[in-house]
């Protein structure tokens, strides 16, 4: 987390998210962009219900007041002018946030989460959109949006042994490097736990799930002997069931501080992420959830990139030497 973009919306909680970030970036020794978004910086004609009322004319806050507002927030974060640096843009959120992540070559997006659960707390919603189309790692952090713990955080990585395992555990190990983290390994046997075998099919379902948890016990030794510094003890879990709900569950148990999942999303199709293990723990997360992308998916999503739409000039206030 060398470049970190946090995007705001300057309400009350945005002093505590910027502070999460702030602490992070100093963690890391990186530097620290902050981002608002509005609709428009021009003035708009709004229309009355009834015939033959004038039009009015609503005027926006000007952009020198908007910066003002983004600099309120970082002072009030504890963050030092040096520290930051202040942008504020015109246009669709989404688009704008990942849009400048692009040109910031942020390696991390920072964005809270709301504090409803189930399917409304990301359908639809900045964070969801920004997932799905961001071409770095993204970390949602849901209210109260805590400094993160120091002291023995516990860090849940879920692999599935796909070519991207390997940048999870990476990313894993190296947020847990710089807060002395504990580490929890987990793989899940996806396995429909409500659907039995039929009497009449001649199958031993408990040998068969007895040697696939078996097997994937191996491979995680495996991916450990390969990956984990040789100063770090990595604890590993072996689950069945659904991959989400699993992993929730061990988070939980585990009192996790930050969940670490892979990023899938298909940048701007239609609901790629819809229903995936990393939307659906995004989602119902009582903790930070970082989603990262495999160095494949990096590459491709900035070569793919098109120029986003929606995106105004933009005014920024950097320290020296800032992203």
């Amino acid at each position: 987390m060398k470049r970190v973009l946090c995007a705001i919306d300057l309400s009350d909680a945005s002093v505590a998210l910027l502070a999460h970030a702030a602490a992070i970036v100093r963690s890391s020794g990186g530097s620290l962009a902050v981002l608002h978004v509005v609709p428009t910086f021009d003035a708009v004609e709004t229309h009355p219900g009834e015939w033959f009322d004038p039009v009015r004319i609503v005027y926006p806050l000007r952009r020198e007041e908007v910066m003002e507002r983004v600099r309120q927030a970082v002072l009030a974060a504890g963050i030092g002018d040096d520290e930051v640096r202040c942008e504020a843009e015109a246009g669709e959120p989404a688009a704008v946030i990942v849009a400048r992540a692009l040109a910031l070559r942020a390696d991390t997006i920072v964005l809270g989460t709301h504090a409803r659960h189930g399917v409304e707390r990301l359908l639809g919603s900045t964070a969801e959109a920004v997932l799905r189309r961001a071409p770095c790692d993204v970390l949602t952090v849901p209210p109260p949006y805590a400094r993160p713990e120091i002291l023995r955080p516990t860090i849940v990585c879920g692999v599935d042994f796909s070519a991207g395992s390997r940048d999870l555990l990476r990313a894993a190990f190296g947020v847990a490097e710089r807060g002395d983290a504990r580490v929890v390994l987990v793989h899940v046997v996806e396995w429909l736990v409500e659907v039995e075998t039929p009497d009449q099919v001649d199958f031993n379902v408990s040998d068969f799930r007895t040697r696939l948890v078996y097997n994937a016990q191996h491979q995680l030794d495996a991916l450990i002997g390969d990956e984990s510094p040789a100063d770090r003890v990595v604890r590993t879990k072996v689950a069945i069931g659904r991959p989400y709900r699993e992993l929730l569950r061990v988070a939980a148990e585990e009192h996790a501080d930050l969940i670490v999942v892979g990023n899938r999303g298909g940048g701007d199709a239609a609901l790629p992420m819809l229903g995936s293990t990393g939307e659906q723990i995004v989602r119902a997360a009582p903790c930070s959830v970082l989603t990262i992308q495999s160095s494949h998916q990096r590459v491709r999503r900035v070569s793919e990139r098109r120029p986003v739409s929606g995106v105004s000039g933009h005014a920024t206030r950097s320290p020296e030497g800032g992203i």
